[in-house]
């Protein structure tokens, strides 16, 4: 069903009812989230003197240009994942069943083979959703800090949370509390295999010493 409705025209918006759940909501509640620490931070700076700036309704940041931009970005980004993921499935299965005919061998050692070649897509389908809803979230948080830093001209920082869990990796806990720029940190996750089944999270900090770049 899923991957019948990957064959809409890209300019659709493929399977609503999964990309609703699964990438636009985290997608909405990273910028929510982000937005709303960006104001305590700046209600904080101006209470403190240091800076004099208004606070950015979550509400208006979310009929942003650059917010829907965003989502629209993410929505792509996971179509093309799936969409290959079901080609690639396709093919194999094909393959599978190709070679088992010529090879003589019975249809239910043909039929098994198949499973367990569905069983891997299973596998790497969750894959793929675990790791897109993360970034989903975190680009979301990532794209909110670098507007506001763009606009305000301040230098908020991105600092890095691990998830500390028996399964995280030693260099993403090796950043736990570190801080970096937006364009730092995003290029550290799209590195090798850093965004696969990652956990780690950003919050915005403010580094008052200096103006963003």
């Amino acid at each position: 069903v899923m991957y019948g409705q990957l064959e809409t025209e890209e300019d659709e918006t493929p399977f609503v009812w999964w990309f609703t759940p699964r990438i636009e909501q985290p997608y909405r509640q990273g910028a929510i989230e982000e937005v709303t620490e960006l104001n305590r931070v700046l209600f904080d700076a101006v209470m403190a003197g240091s800076i004099l700036l208004t606070t950015i309704p979550v509400d208006t940041y979310l009929t942003t240009k650059v917010y829907r931009d965003g989502l629209q970005l993410a929505k792509s980004e996971v179509y093309h994942s799936i969409k290959s993921l079901g080609q690639r499935t396709a093919d194999q299965v094909m393959r599978v069943i190709n070679d088992g005919i010529q090879a003589g061998i019975s249809k239910q050692e043909i039929a098994r083979q198949v499973l367990e070649r569905f069983e891997v897509s299973k596998s790497a389908a969750k894959r793929i959703v675990d790791t897109e809803v993360n970034k989903s979230y975190n680009d979301s948080r990532i794209r909110a800090i670098q507007t506001i830093r763009d606009e305000t001209g301040l230098n908020f920082m991105v600092e890095h949370i691990s998830a500390l869990l028996p399964t995280t990796r030693k260099h993403h806990a090796d950043r736990h509390h570190h801080i970096y720029t937006p364009s730092q940190q995003t290029a550290w996750w799209n590195k090798g295999a850093n965004r696969i089944s990652c956990h780690c999270s950003v919050r915005s900090v403010l580094n008052e010493n200096t103006e963003g770049s």
